[in-house]
């Protein structure tokens, strides 16, 4: 098959394309025309356009922490932003008064005028509340003695001498809900074992006083729980007028006796 050629227009441009890439010099213009072009992207990337934008104004947030409140307050003023003491909390390791968090963090850049909130140690450890962990599990308990600013270290966990239907429940607690204690203090834990090996029998309590009935009860390592008063009632002179349990049961140690107490005087 006959080789086409091409038209004379065509081929004259062809020509001239390849010879002007084959060109020495052309190639050197090219690459320093790349080169121009990049310089100028870059310093109107990186000089200019902050600029224009206003880049140059922002501020970069110093770091105030450990600074009495106010030299904390005046470095702030003084580059342009407003501070604001929104908060205290309570650092046994740092002098009162003095800046222990700061939002936004160091070294963030804001604009002039922004609001740096401070929060300021209180010098004296808050007092909280215990709460009541018994009756629930170890893990249970121990967040909400964290949750409450408390704690319990290992060593005050131990188990109870008397013997729990429940094994592994906090049994007792000390000091009692509702006691105040400064924030981070411990608190003392006893958890079940579960029911003893031993059958004891239940004695009559009917007649006795509730803290008589619980002697009685503890004696034969057995527990109790007073049913029919309210909780603020105090219970120990109360009188049993009727027990869970009927005297001579044989129970394993540690089961609960529930007691019923006369809570008010029957009419004559």
């Amino acid at each position: 098959m006959p080789k086409r050629e091409l038209h004379p227009i065509v081929e004259h441009t062809w020509s001239y394309v390849k010879d002007l890439l084959t060109n020495k010099y052309f190639g050197i213009g090219l690459f320093g025309l790349i080169v121009l072009i990049g310089s100028g992207y870059f310093v109107f990337d990186k000089m200019l356009m902050p600029s224009i934008v206003g880049h140059q104004d922002q501020i970069l947030v110093p770091d105030v922490s450990e600074m009495p409140v106010e030299q904390a307050e005046a470095t702030l003023t003084q580059m342009n932003l407003e501070p604001r003491v929104e908060s205290s909390r309570f650092n046994p390791k740092l002098p009162r008064d003095v800046v222990v968090d700061q939002s936004p963090r160091p070294n963030r850049t804001v604009k002039p005028g922004r609001r740096i909130y401070l929060t300021i140690n209180s010098g004296s450890t808050p007092s909280v509340t215990v709460p009541d962990v018994e009756g629930i599990s170890q893990v249970e308990a121990l967040n909400r003695l964290a949750a409450a600013g408390l704690r319990a270290e290992p060593s005050d966990i131990r188990p109870d001498s008397i013997p729990h239907p429940h094994r592994g429940t906090i049994t007792k607690q000390y000091p009692s809900a509702g006691t105040t204690l400064e924030e981070g203090s411990r608190v003392r834990l006893w958890y079940s074992t579960g029911l003893g090996d031993r059958f004891v029998v239940v004695p009559d309590l009917q007649g006795l006083t509730v803290r008589e009935a619980r002697q009685l009860l503890l004696a034969r390592r057995l527990r109790s729980v007073v049913m029919g008063a309210p909780d603020d009632d105090d219970t120990a002179s109360m009188t049993v007028i009727k027990q869970g349990y009927q005297a001579g049961t044989r129970l394993k140690e540690g089961h609960e006796i529930r007691l019923f107490v006369q809570t008010e005087t029957p009419n004559e």
